[in-house]
């Protein structure tokens, strides 16, 4: 997301107009709001993890997962670019975390459960500590890769303790509420991970109350006295986790009950069985909170699958779960289940504000002008969305040029055009053909991007998109449209979309079709309204106008004919 300060008149690049990576990486750049530049010093640890060889990624400020469509498997197998860094601190302002399990191990210790837990293991060497947000600390640990390679991520291996290590990951300072314990210039380094403490610690996460899918190495059951209770509860657990029946588990707990030395009484060993299948499994619930975060941090519709590959989760144990997280999620509201397709779901919005309707004044449109003087016919008010289809070659972007052109002195500095095509060299060509000075044009700013346009809506300014790329997925199109309304306030959006040739409504059809309040289709040398809702004069309809013209020297537009003439 390009943040708001990025507008707001505080930061002050030469030029004019310039590549947002360039502002954040000017040493002029001076941000009263944002402490010591946090988006700076993000990156700066994160290319500190990597030199080390600890891989990073990208989290969603105030969540534990990352943004979606991020290919979380592939973090822990590659080095993120310099280019990919600056994308994700700097521009996006993501959360830093840092992958487990190729240098570093975690003991992730949740408040004073997770402190008693690691006394009775004897505690842990001093080493590099942090505070987390949810009051508890992070210890990290130093290891070989090929000795972690052999420790899975386990939640729960004691009460208030989880391991990080193969397959998880940890957020880290500077993200906010993550702190290092002590001050920088006295802080420990990095234990080794040896001891009596850390071995039994990551036993437990090796041991039976761990996955039995997972390649690791046996651990001895003790079911001597003083062991049997610890031993009958891990052993139900793994029942359970393993998908045995509960009155078959009671027979197995019953057997190995008697068997233990001394004899463990049959009704006590019972309660170990009533006690892991009552309740949720430490695993479950840190991943209902894993899913619950995703589903929070997503907008519109999704696919069960995208949980799966955004969360890792690829065992049929995991995904089993998973669809139960789904289904209570739907029972609970947050989510419905959405078209025929099993596993696709909606999330529900119920936020809304209050439109004070009473005090609105009728007058208060936003005067904007286009080609072709359409602004005769139509009104456009603030929070309007307007799309332009057009085939190829048809002039779109020749189009969206003139409004820029034509608004530049009433908006001043409030004109955002974001191309997912023109490079700088194709921006100048075009911007050429006007013939007018440079200075001119520097009312209005150039943006190079192509997915996501939600994220870098000007709530209160005039946000051109050239274009949006529909996939075959038409009912995205939509989807999209309806989020960039939706960051709109005082400003409108102005989207080009393709059309196939003599077709009249562009990719996404109808589903493009419901949002926008006025909506243009262009053909070679006509353009017709398709949709106006607000007309500029009582009594004359604009809906099916056309307006025929000519494009000369490819920015100017001279109408030929049409019923708009």
């Amino acid at each position: 997301m390009i943040p708001e300060w990025a507008w707001a008149g505080t930061v002050s690049a030469p030029g004019g107009i310039s590549e947002l990576g360039s502002v954040l990486d000017s040493e002029v750049v001076k941000v009263s709001t944002m402490s010591q530049n946090l988006p700076a010093a993000k990156l700066e640890a994160a290319r500190k993890l990597v030199e080390e060889g600890n891989p990073v990624l990208p989290i969603v400020p105030g969540t534990k997962v990352p943004p979606k469509g991020f290919q979380l498997a592939e973090s822990w197998k590659r080095t993120p670019a310099e280019a990919e860094l600056k994308d994700w601190f700097l521009r996006d302002n993501m959360d830093l975390a840092m992958a487990t399990g190729i240098h570093r191990a975690v003991v992730d210790v949740d408040g004073a459960k997770g402190e008693a837990s690691l006394k009775e293991l004897g505690g842990v060497p001093l080493t590099y500590q942090v505070k987390t947000r949810s009051d508890g600390r992070h210890y990290h640990f130093s290891g070989s890769p090929e000795e972690l390679a052999k420790i899975p991520s386990r939640n729960g291996v004691r009460p208030g303790l989880d391991i990080k290590c193969r397959g998880g990951y940890v957020l880290v300072p500077p993200t906010p509420g993550y702190e290092p314990v002590t001050d920088p210039a006295d802080l420990a380094p990095l234990a080794a991970l040896q001891g009596r403490s850390l071995n039994l610690l990551f036993l437990h996460s090796l041991g039976v109350c761990g996955d039995p899918r997972e390649d690791a190495p046996a651990v001895t059951l003790d079911f001597s006295q003083g062991h049997r209770d610890d031993t009958l509860y891990h052993t139900a657990v793994c029942l359970r986790r393993g998908g045995m029946a509960r009155g078959d588990a009671e027979k197995l707990i019953e057997i190995l009950a008697k068997s233990c030395s001394p004899p463990f009484p049959p009704r006590e060993a019972l309660k170990k069985i009533k006690s892991a299948y009552g309740q949720e499994l430490p695993a479950e619930r840190n991943l209902t909170a894993a899913v619950r975060e995703w589903v929070l941090s997503t907008n519109g519709v999704f696919a069960s699958t995208d949980v799966d590959k955004d969360l890792g989760l690829s065992t049929r144990v995991d995904k089993g779960t998973r669809s139960k997280i789904l289904s209570r999620l739907a029972e609970d509201g947050l989510i419905e289940r959405w078209g025929e397709k099993n596993g696709v779901f909606r999330r529900l919005e119920k936020n809304c504000n209050f439109i004070e309707w009473e005090s609105a004044d009728v007058k208060n449109t936003f005067p904007i002008y286009w080609p072709f003087e359409l602004e005769r016919f139509v009104t456009i008010y603030p929070k309007n969305v307007v799309v332009v289809a057009g085939d190829q070659n048809a002039g779109k972007t020749a189009f969206l040029l003139n409004v820029v052109q034509k608004n530049l002195v009433q908006y001043d500095g409030r004109i955002h055009y974001f191309s997912s095509e023109m490079g700088p060299e194709e921006l100048r060509l075009r911007i050429d053909k006007f013939g007018l000075p440079d200075k001119f044009w520097r009312g209005a700013r150039f943006w190079d991007r192509s997915t996501r346009f939600a994220d870098v809506i000007v709530p209160d300014a005039i946000n051109i998109i050239d274009f949006l790329e529909v996939s075959d997925k038409f009912y995205a199109a939509g989807g999209e449209i309806r989020e960039i309304f939706d960051k709109l306030h005082k400003g409108i959006a102005i989207i080009a979309i393709q059309k196939a040739a003599g077709k009249e409504l562009g990719r996404g059809a109808e589903f493009a079709l419901e949002k926008p309040r006025l909506y243009l289709s262009m053909d070679h040398n006509r353009l017709k309204i398709m949709k106006a809702k607000n007309w500029a004069t009582k009594g004359q309809n604009p809906n099916g106008m056309t307006f025929d013209f000519k494009l000369v020297e490819g920015c100017r537009f001279i109408q030929t004919g049409g019923s708009g003439t």
